[in-house]
């Protein structure tokens, strides 16, 4: 059960933050000019969000792999 959780935390975030975000960095790449990052494409890239949620997949993908592997509670 503790597998599905995770797993559905980590579908979540991809729905609710990254897929929206991506969205944005496409618009803002197709709107920057080809010599150099705009000042919007640069404060997407540059977002304090994005690592804080970068981390957080991080430590829920290795819990997940975690439990997947020792199967703590069975």
């Amino acid at each position: 059960v503790i597998g599905y959780v995770l797993s559905a935390i980590i579908l979540l975030t991809a729905f609710a933050y990254h897929f929206p975000q991506a969205t944005k960095l496409e618009a803002a790449v197709k709107a920057s000019p080809d010599d150099q990052a705009s000042n919007e494409l640069r404060a997407l890239v540059e977002a304090p969000s994005g690592q804080w949620v970068n981390a957080f997949d991080g430590v829920v993908w290795l819990a997940l792999i975690y439990v997947m592997v020792a199967k703590p509670f069975s």
